[in-house]
């Protein structure tokens, strides 16, 4: 069967990099040190916006925590999963890397998106997830199991959106592979999903539009925690999340039929 082959596969990628990641400690502290300090900004900074005011374009103080807390916790996810992957792609394409991908008897997606793990990404979920919780207790906001199903169903769709959206991105790379910082400008447009939508439809600027669909990722899940999800909110996300998706499948075979390969 297919996912079995792909499950079997995946689960020999996590063994290879537990070892890689024990045989070179210094580079999983140092990443460990970086997810650290990101991710204590990432509250630091809702404080600060926050400690002259009591909302923020409808949120209050404790919801852009809860807000936050649950961007820490998913944006764990994608770093623990997704994120080193794209940091190489520059270099794969470049070096003539994805003749080898390309060869193989797996989905060159697949292979290019799940390859490497980083483990320092777990810090991220254990934070969002101990502050959510911590939040949630002592704002009273009763949580039912419903709650955290829709919560976590959601917050994958949110994952799948936002990996679409940056391989999208990535795929022009088979273009230009040379510019790298593609993937540092990435990380900055899509930091929007962690502020409150109507930050981003206050914007006047029709160029800005692409934003709009980052806006469903965080804050519907969030949403869901509070009781105040919509119907189109969730229609949203889910509308998004698959389109962008299959847009994205669509995109990589059909950059794929301009790659010139190492061997010419």
């Amino acid at each position: 069967m297919k996912l079995g082959k792909y499950l079997r596969v995946y689960k020999k990628i996590i063994d290879m990099n537990l070892s890689r990641t024990t045989a070179y400690l210094g580079g999983f502290y140092s990443r460990l040190a970086g997810a650290i300090v990101w991710s204590s900004l990432q509250f630091i900074l809702i404080l600060l916006l926050t400690s002259k005011t009591k909302t923020v374009y409808g949120w209050t103080r404790d919801e852009l925590i809860i807000l936050t807390a649950a961007y820490t916790f998913f944006w764990g996810i994608f770093h623990f999963i997704f994120a080193r992957n794209f940091g190489r792609l520059s270099r794969v394409i470049d070096y003539g890397e994805l003749d080898t991908i390309l060869v193989k008897p797996i989905d060159s997606q697949f292979s290019l998106s799940l390859w490497i793990i980083n483990f320092a990404g777990i810090f991220r979920i254990l934070l969002g997830t101990a502050v959510l919780i911590y939040m949630l207790i002592i704002t009273h906001t009763g949580v039912s199991a419903i709650n955290i199903i829709g919560f976590l169903v959601l917050g994958l769709f949110g994952l799948v959106l936002i990996y679409s959206f940056w391989f999208i991105v990535a795929t022009t790379l088979i273009w230009y592979p040379r510019l790298s910082n593609l993937i540092d400008l990435l990380y900055n447009v899509s930091s929007v999903s962690k502020f409150p939508p109507q930050m981003v439809y206050e914007i006047k600027n029709y160029f800005l539009f692409f934003l709009v669909p980052l806006t469903f990722i965080m804050a519907t899940p969030t949403k869901v925690l509070l009781h105040k999800v919509l119907l189109g909110d969730i229609s949203g996300l889910l509308f998004f999340s698959v389109l962008i998706f299959l847009i994205s499948r669509w995109f990589w075979k059909f950059a794929l039929r301009y790659y010139t390969s190492a061997s010419g």
